[in-house]
């Protein structure tokens, strides 16, 4: 193998072993097919970017990229050696380490097939970051003149065509700038961005490039912070809606830096409502209001209570029903960490729900499920589900308040029945206040409060009636279950009178006519055998309820139907 400069091996010798190692281990080497004079790290970017590339299997690809991504220490260290002996000069020397390293990692970024190929595209995006955090840890001189001399350029008829890509590669150009932070830090950045920008050589394209840089910064210095504000001005007046978006993608980041740029950040960001309806815009206009409402602000000032207003303003005029599916969700995600407490947590809630109802099916279910994370088309924004940081009682009593209508103002439309929607968003919260991933873990455990009791209180004629509706009653009976185990109710909850009338709706006698739902019947009936498999108390509830049935209707044979 080759070596650099101390006994350093060189970046290829490095690349070929990780290769050939890993390859062998997972027993897929045969199918690298390397030619004559063909080194394994060129065969592999071959086989996977060339004719027949779905032919060598993903996983193999992420393995041998996963090993790249481990060895990012000792391949930047390669970097920084090669050669040095013989060319005397660190900088001069790096870079045919760092060309082998672009051979490698560059022809995959711009023409891997990113659906087939999806964890190992992000697998190389994350190897190419950790080679360039190493490099700037160790030479922090040499790492961005290399990612532009001889990454950038391989990269940026990409960039410019996909923003994806764009964004990938910019997730790489940060990692090549190091953590510095202070003043040398800023100077370090701002030269380096300046030097992005003269690479570039295209206005439009820097400033899309310095959103996904902005979004990426963890603390702004006062110099970095004006820069990002005064693009995110330029941007956000431009005619052109890409523009306006990556502007717009701006003016989160820089609020979480520097909260006090809201009041004047926020007017010319709601001055887009009506004029820009593209989807990604309006998700910035949502996270920059949001981010502002969740920051810690000091004061009381008028001022300060105007800039709130105006943040809440913006969010009822951005999420309405008209709103994109991805923009609603987001903002379902982003209101839920504001339920928890302080002055506007009952607005967020009572909104929260207003947005989740508002959902299709499947988008609604996607974002009650319980943990995890959801990220929107593009993949450049992803936020917790709800249920991880939301305050579920809130939720809860913000579903009772649509329900009967109470505190309703002209922001929110008040329910007259409960919808399905409803019924799920009630029990996705109240199984997030049980605090359990199964009802039967704990039965008997009081895991909800009495506010929780009052709740059903409220809404129990509602929910016993989701029960005959197909497209509530999992939901429906998800409720009822948290409360029958979890509550101070216990047993009770199945005491209730209401439930003989669904029993006759469900399970009637032919003479009546009704023709009951068949999905809601069996839903019912594995639920109550489910309950009397739990034993006493909860099995003598349900055969009070049954014995009272059977009493009038003995011929529907309800207790041999459980049994």
């Amino acid at each position: 193998a080759s070596t650099g400069g101390g006994g350093a091996p060189g970046v290829l010798s490095v690349l070929d072993q990780c290769v050939v190692q890993t390859l062998t281990s997972s027993g897929d080497l045969e199918l690298l097919g390397a030619q004559p004079g063909e080194g394994p790290a060129a065969a592999l970017v071959r086989r996977v970017t060339g004719k027949g590339a779905g032919e060598f299997p993903p996983r193999a690809l992420n393995l041998v990229l996963s090993e790249v991504q481990r060895q990012a220490g000792n391949i930047a260290f390669s970097v920084l050696n090669s050669n040095v002996a013989e060319v005397g000069a660190s900088a001069s020397g790096a870079s045919g380490g760092y060309w082998s390293l672009c051979d490698f990692l560059c022809p995959l970024l711009n023409n891997l097939d990113a659906e087939l190929y999806a964890g190992a595209y992000s697998t190389a995006v994350t190897s190419f970051e950790g080679v360039g955090m190493e490099l700037a840890l160790q030479d922090a001189s040499v790492t961005v003149p290399l990612f532009m001399d001889f990454a950038l350029p391989r990269l940026q008829t990409g960039i410019s065509l996909s923003g994806d890509k764009l964004g990938y590669a910019m997730r790489i150009f940060t990692a090549h700038l190091g953590d510095a932070q202070g003043a040398t830090g800023s100077t370090l950045r701002l030269a380096a961005l300046r030097k992005l920008q003269a690479a570039l050589g295209d206005g439009d394209l820097f400033l899309k490039c310095l959103s996904y840089v902005c979004s990426l910064e963890s603390e702004f210095s006062e110099d970095l912070m004006d820069l990002y504000l005064y693009y995110a001005i330029v941007g956000l007046s431009s005619p052109k809606p890409t523009l306006r978006a990556a502007a717009a993608a701006m003016v989160p980041a820089i609020i979480r830096g520097h909260p006090s740029t809201a009041a004047s950040l926020l007017p010319r960001v709601r001055a887009l409502i009506g004029s820009d309806r593209w989807w990604q815009t309006q998700a910035q206009l949502v996270l920059a209001c949001t981010t502002f409402l969740k920051s810690d602000v000091d004061g009381s000032s008028s001022s300060l209570q105007s800039t709130q207003e105006l943040a809440w303003s913006i969010l009822f005029e951005t999420l309405t029903p008209r709103a994109g599916v991805g923009v609603r969700q987001l903002g379902v995600g982003e209101l839920a960490e504001l339920t928890q407490g302080g002055e506007s947590a009952r607005k967020s809630a009572r909104l929260l729900v207003d947005l989740a109802v508002s959902l299709p099916h499947e988008a609604r279910a996607q974002i009650l499920k319980r943990g995890g994370s959801v990220t929107l088309p593009g993949g450049q924004l992803s936020f917790a589900l709800p249920g991880e940081v939301w305050d579920p009682l809130r939720v809860a009593q913000a579903v009772a308040d649509k329900v009967l209508n109470r505190g309703a103002t002209g922001d929110v439309n008040p329910a007259e029945t409960m919808s399905s929607g409803l019924v799920a968003v009630l029990s996705a919260a109240i199984q997030a206040g049980a605090g359990v991933g199964a009802a039967e873990d704990m039965p008997g455990e009081i895991l909800l409060d009495d506010a929780y009791l009052e709740v059903y209180n409220d809404l129990k004629d509602h929910l016993f009636v989701a029960i005959c509706d197909a497209e509530c009653v999992d939901a429906a009976l998800g409720v009822m279950r948290n409360l029958l185990l979890h509550s101070g109710l216990q047993a009770d909850v199945l005491r209730e009178p209401r439930l003989q009338g669904i029993l006759r709706l469900l399970f009637p006698l032919p003479s009546t006519g009704i023709v009951p739902d068949e999905v809601c019947q069996a839903r019912l009936e594995s639920f109550l055998a489910h309950v009397l498999s739990l034993g006493d108390p909860w099995a003598g509830a349900v055969y009070e309820q049954v014995d009272a049935f059977e009493a009038n209707f003995p011929q529907i044979g309800l207790r041999s139907r459980l049994a």
